[in-house]
Order: C-alpha cells, then structure tokens, then sequence
C-alpha cells in the first residue's frame, strides 16, 4: 500500500519444495516501488521464519529482512550479537521453508 512517499509492506512466503539447482543468495525481488534511501538499506520485521537454517554455530541467532537502498528488492539475511549481517542462501532454505515480513518504507525521504 503506497500513501504519497510511505509504502507499506507485508508479505507471507512459503517454499514447499527446494529445488537442487537452486543457488545464491534470497532474495525477494519485485516491490513495485524503489526504496529511495540513498546509502541505507531499509530493515523489515520479521514476525515468522520455519525451516531456515540459521548459522548458530558462528553466532547467527535472528532472521532478518532488509530493502537494498535504491532499489525495490528485499535480500534475506541472518544476524547475531558481535557479528556481521550475513545473506541467507539456498543452503539455509528447507522444504517448508516460511517467512512473513512486515515494515514501511519511503520512495522519497527528503520530500518527506
């Protein structure tokens, strides 16, 4: 939903199948806005994740979802306490993998 520069979005994904040939990092792709932060990527909240790996063992502990500033794709990445964000991959990702994400955005924060 877009209301003048604030979009909100809020998205429930589900894999029911993992295909082998699968490679890269998630991405969710195609908002029909752009995010217009220059030099700041958007972060979403993160109310379900089932089925996803996360890399505990090196300190990975929360999923999260931000939008690429100017851009209209959202990546999927995981964080913890002391580390860098880190990219989801196809590894991460089972059969029944599931998301929902919700946040706002702005198309154009100086006019704001």
């Amino acid at each position: 939903v877009r209301f003048g520069d604030l979009v909100w979005v809020s998205a429930s994904i589900t894999v029911s199948s993992v295909d082998g040939a699968m490679s890269g990092d998630i991405t969710i792709k195609g908002l029909p806005f752009v995010n217009g932060a220059a030099g700041v990527g958007t972060g979403f909240a993160v109310s379900a994740f089932v089925n996803g790996n996360l890399d505990t063992a090196g300190g990975y502990y929360f999923p999260t979802a931000t939008l690429r500033n100017a851009s209209s794709d959202i990546a999927l990445r995981e964080y913890g306490d002391g580390v860098s964000f880190k990219a989801l991959t196809q590894a991460d990702v089972l059969s029944g993998f599931a998301i929902v994400i919700t946040g706002t955005y702005l198309t154009n924060p100086l006019a704001s």
